[in-house]
This record gives structure tokens, sequence and C-alpha cells, in this order.
């Protein structure tokens, strides 16, 4: 796997990486915006979901909403709080961060709704000032 850049006090994105994706786990713990669809079983998913958010995923992480856009996208919002855009290795994050999201899709029970509906999935990332970093799709035929 290719060197990420260096953040505040050395610590590496590859290790905030790894503790996002513990953030996979407790998807069901935190809710989203409303679609057009109130009634639609994915918003009222990210309404529960975004009860609990912004939640802290690790140190260098925040899970800030989710949210379902009709009618086929299912979309999480993250801040990395220690990072600017300019310090993260935005391809390198991708590739390290979509099969340990895809696998966790998987077999994470808190993501069957999101699964038992077919959705594309995106995880939206930005840096500490709100500037995009990345964002990983994972399509159905993916997971």
């Amino acid at each position: 796997m290719k060197k990420m850049k260096q953040g505040p006090g050395g610590r590496t994105c590859r290790y905030g990486a790894l503790l996002m994706i513990a953030s996979l786990f407790i998807l069901g713990s935190c809710g989203g915006r409303k679609g057009s669809d109130g009634d639609h079983p994915l918003v009222t998913a990210a309404l529960q979901f975004n009860a609990s958010c912004p939640r802290m995923i690790d140190m260098d992480t925040r899970l800030d909403s989710g949210f379902f856009i009709p009618d086929s996208t299912f979309q999480f919002d993250y801040t990395l709080l220690n990072y600017d855009s300019n310090q993260v290795d935005a391809a390198a994050l991708a590739l390290y961060l979509k099969p340990r999201i895809r696998s966790n899709v998987r077999v994470n029970p808190e993501m069957k709704v999101q699964r038992d509906h077919q959705v594309t999935m995106v995880f939206h990332y930005r840096d500490r000032n709100g500037n995009f970093v990345t964002r990983i799709h994972l399509t159905p035929e993916e997971y």
C-alpha cells in the first residue's frame, strides 16, 4: 500500500483510516436528512442513524450524518478532524478503505436495510475545513 502523508503529531492518515472502518459497525446509531418520500424505509433508517450524529469514530474521524437520496443512494458523511486535504493522499486512502468497507457492508447486520434495497452507498470524506478529500462509491454489484 502506498504510504500516506503524515498528519499532525506524526500520525499517518492510515491509522485514522483503520479506525474509520469501525464506524461502519455503528451505522445503526446515527441518522440522515429526510428525502422526498418520508415513508421509505431508507428515510426512516437515515432518521434513526442521525439521531446520535455527529459521532466520534476515533480521534481523527467524525461521522457527521447519513442520508437517503431517492431512488438509489445512501450517503455517509465523515470529517477528518485533524487533517487538511493537502495532507491526505486521497487516492491511496480510497484504495485502502474500499475493500474494507465492502467487506463490512456484506456482513454487518446494521447495513441490512441498505443491502435489501440494493442502494449505491457513498462514503464522503471532508477535511477539518470542510474541503472535499475523497468519495468512495459502492454499488450493489460490488457488495
